[in-house]
């Protein structure tokens, strides 16, 4: 089974719903790990979990304040601990993320045909609304320039608000000891 845990907060519904409806068969339980249960993040959750009942498992993770390193990788970090024991793979996903239906399947073949890779990674392509700030171009037309970059060979590493890891690798690595340390 696969375990998704996202780790930002304020995110639109749709895009948790994008996470959550995947085309991957298998079954899912989702953890999205906040810093306070006064997150705006838990109601969307809540609401998520009665939507959601009986097709995915969502579950609220409060993670509290970070002590020694990043928010973001304390709450990666108390999430990991509150995946169910059978996990094989974790996913962590920025919710700011919409994800296509495939992508979970993706993600997971990478890490299937290949035991030699440790994480694999995803990258978000941009498409701006109608109407959007010069912010959302900017941000767009400079994601396509580092894309190209990417393409050109297989980079041993990229940041795209998705990743994911086999649960063995991440406790064998002593991954948890590395983000602990910043």
């Amino acid at each position: 089974s696969v375990k998704m845990g996202a780790v930002k907060a304020g995110s639109p519904l749709e895009n948790w719903r994008s996470q959550l409806l995947s085309d991957y068969p298998g079954p899912i339980e989702a953890l999205f790990c906040v810093q306070s249960g006064r997150d705006p993040a838990a109601e969307v959750c809540a609401e998520l979990q009665k939507e959601l009942a009986g097709r995915v498992e969502v579950k609220l993770v409060v993670c509290g304040n970070c002590r020694s390193t990043s928010q973001k990788i304390h709450n990666m970090m108390a999430g990991l601990q509150k995946c169910d024991s059978s996990s094989e793979y974790v996913l962590f996903l920025d919710a700011n993320a919409q994800l296509h239906p495939g992508t979970l399947q993706s993600l997971l073949a990478e890490l299937q045909q290949d035991q030699a890779v440790f994480v694999a990674t995803g990258y978000p392509l941009d498409i701006p609304a109608p109407g959007a700030s010069l912010w959302a171009w900017t941000m767009c037309q400079f994601r396509y320039m580092c894309l190209s970059e990417f393409a050109s060979a297989r980079s041993d590493f990229i940041w795209g608000g998705a990743m994911m890891l086999r649960m063995a690798d991440i406790m064998e690595e002593q991954v948890q000891s590395w983000w602990a340390k910043g």
